[in-house]
């Protein structure tokens, strides 16, 4: 039988399920780069054939693939698979029926597990072309993702690419180590309500929770592979998990675990600011956060520590002193706060108008200073356990970032301390009423420092 040219093509998508991504890309997406497999079987006497392997594409930016083969020109039927699979990142669909600790003190993962689904099939011509196809060009449409769980993968495969775009336009340093691999649904104790989503520093795999399907825990976690491959000893985040029940107490016992959990609850919100081009600053579901990118008040940093605690010290002990931290290293306007304030966060005060000195980095330099810089002493390595706390992560970032002067630092610290009072970012002038009047307002400023204020005489005693 002569053979004759068979072209079977045709586009993916998915409908968004996670609110920002419909926020940020529209209702649907093409789902670029994703593995496709074309299968093809032949009309025999009494029915069709066993279905054989046509090879395996990659999408492109607009979702489409095409598969080209020379066959004879018996009918035939199709079938598309897809896999969420490239160079960068895997997602698996996992389905373990019970997870237990390993030495390492991390939940056992058994990556080649019977129960892994790794292909879904979005097309069966089965069901659209029950008489099947002669040789010739075949454009199969626009697929979609589904059942709801190819959906909910496609939904991940979008906004982790997203975020790994991100770091690609900020530069190599930015990357990550190893390939990324995600599981979902699947958490630690069969998904059992004391189980939780989680990112595993040893084999590099994030684990989503089936009821945590949000895109807050999503980058989360992934925020967690991120500063994972930056630092050491992070495996003893397992450890203290085991030992006290959970890595997100109000106080805990050492600085590194709030470290890692603030950071990656701020950098989640970062991101999503970064991937919506600033349209989005608070996630549309599952938002813990009423002010993101707001610095905490001194009375919340003071709130979980007994009253001999109430120090600097103790604050970077504090998942939410290390959320406040890195928000006052980003924030743009510090002078216009009070810090002072009884409620969760420090409000605006209206009396302030014009920053002074606000570190006001982008949340690229804010991770630019947790990377490895062979030619800044002091920050050529990674970062060990012992190096986070307050002291030495402000010291690593005035490193990196020498514009923070001493006096930034300062006062960064005292916008953190319990006991400190008024908001440093903001010069307090005291003049003699006799000779000023009652009110001054005008631009003040020395050297490189310039702000405008209301200056407000001090009264005679």
């Amino acid at each position: 039988m002569a053979k004759q040219t068979w072209r079977v093509e045709g586009r993916v998508e998915v409908r968004h399920l996670l609110p920002e991504l419909a926020s940020i890309k529209g209702e649907r997406s093409p789902l670029s780069g994703i593995t496709v497999k074309v299968q093809a079987r032949s009309k025999v006497l009494f029915g069709w054939g066993t279905w054989a392997s046509w090879g395996e594409v990659t999408t492109d930016g607009n979702g489409e693939f095409c598969v080209v083969k020379s066959k004879g020109s018996d009918r035939r039927q199709f079938r598309v698979k897809i896999l969420f699979d490239d160079e960068r990142l895997r997602l698996k669909e996992g389905g373990e029926t019970s997870v237990t600790f390993g030495g390492d003190g991390f939940p056992i993962d058994i990556n080649l597990d019977l129960t892994d689904k790794d292909w879904f099939t979005i097309h069966d011509d089965k069901e659209s072309a029950e008489d099947g196809r002669k040789a010739g060009t075949h454009n199969l449409g626009t697929l979609t993702a589904t059942p709801r769980r190819c959906r909910q993968l496609a939904d991940l495969w979008v906004l982790f690419n997203l975020a790994l775009d991100e770091f690609d336009e900020m530069g190599p340093n930015f990357g990550l180590d190893r390939k990324q691999v995600v599981k979902y649904p699947m958490g630690i104790a069969n998904n059992s309500e004391a189980s939780a989503s989680y990112s595993n520093p040893i084999n590099g795999t994030v684990y989503i929770k089936e009821d945590e399907y949000t895109a807050r825990t999503i980058l989360h976690e992934f925020m967690h592979q991120w500063a994972y491959d930056r630092t050491t000893g992070e495996d003893a985040m397992a450890w203290q998990l085991i030992k006290h029940g959970s890595t997100h107490a109000a106080r805990e016992f050492t600085t590194f675990v709030p470290f890692h959990e603030g950071f990656a609850d701020w950098a989640a919100y970062e991101m999503l600011r970064c991937m919506s081009g600033g349209t989005l600053t608070k996630f549309l579901e599952d938002n813990s956060d009423s002010m993101p990118g707001h610095p905490f008040s001194r009375a919340h940093l003071a709130e979980p520590l007994a009253a001999s605690e109430r120090h600097l010290d103790n604050v970077d002990y504090m998942e939410r002193g290390w959320r406040s931290l890195f928000t006052l290293l980003t924030y743009n306007n510090l002078a216009a706060l009070n810090f002072d304030s009884t409620s969760d966060f420090a409000e605006r005060d209206s009396g302030f108008g014009r920053k002074y000195d606000s570190p006001n980095l982008t949340f690229r330099a804010v991770l630019d200073i947790l990377n490895r810089h062979s030619d800044i002493p002091g920050a050529t390595g990674r970062l060990s356990n012992d190096d986070l706390n307050f002291a030495d992560i402000l010291d690593r970032a005035q490193r990196v970032h020498p514009e923070l002067t001493d006096e930034v630092i300062e006062a960064i610290e005292s916008s953190l301390d319990p006991n400190a009072t008024g908001n440093p970012w903001v010069p307090q002038y005291f003049m003699d009423v006799d000779k000023i009047g009652p009110e001054l307002e005008g631009p003040l400023g020395t050297g490189s420092h310039s702000w405008e204020a209301v200056v407000t005489p001090k009264k005679p005693s």
